[in-house]
């Protein structure tokens, strides 16, 4: 069967479907990268992402992302069936935040190049490999170390503070959907 002067089976038409298979594909990776990156702004615009936190890799190939915002929550995500996310507040709240800004931002990690590698090789084996990004510097810079990377005082400081912070950091009651103690849950016939 002829179509457009081009035989069903001629090279020229298997080229061209390739070529179609392939723009399809790029689309899709961008698209699935895209989503991956980081947001620097909330869905409602009003809070600032201040640094995100991902490990990745294990023995079990694991994949945990932490985000601190400017407003004191800190999100966690993992790559579980269930899709486990979790929501907690730092104990300070935004002023927490912003100190945890201005001290990471004190132990020189900016000084380094963007992308500075702990070690100087490519993770191996089942070693967790641990990106931070800090999406409060414009642009936003990260930096990748891995288990036992003879890593640059300043990003082995950075992390050992953004993963203080996260430990100390409360979940927020989830059948108070979402509230402080201090806050007042809406009447049932007001929503």
């Amino acid at each position: 069967m002829m179509q457009f002067g081009l035989c069903a089976s001629s090279p020229a038409r298997r080229i061209t479907a390739r070529l179609v298979l392939w723009t399809v594909l790029a689309v899709a990776f961008a698209f699935s990268t895209s989503a991956s990156r980081v947001s620097l702004a909330d869905d409602d615009g009003q809070s600032q992402s201040l640094v995100v936190l991902r490990q990745t890799g294990g023995i079990a190939g694991s994949a945990e992302t932490t985000t601190i915002w400017d407003d004191g929550r800190v999100e966690r995500t993992r790559n579980r069936p269930d899709g486990d996310r979790s929501i907690m507040r730092l104990a300070g709240g935004p002023a927490e935040a912003s100190t945890l800004r201005a001290t990471v931002e004190s132990t020189g990690l900016l000084d380094l190049p963007e992308g500075s590698r702990g070690g100087g090789s490519a993770p191996c084996c089942d070693q967790i490999t641990t990106t931070l990004t800090l999406t409060f510097a414009i642009p936003p810079r990260e930096y990748q170390t891995a288990d036992a990377a003879d890593s640059p005082v300043s990003l082995k400081e950075s992390l050992r503070l953004v993963q203080a912070a996260v430990q100390s950091a409360t979940p927020i009651d989830a059948d108070a959907g979402g509230m402080d103690a201090d806050e007042e849950a809406i009447p049932d016939d007001v929503r």
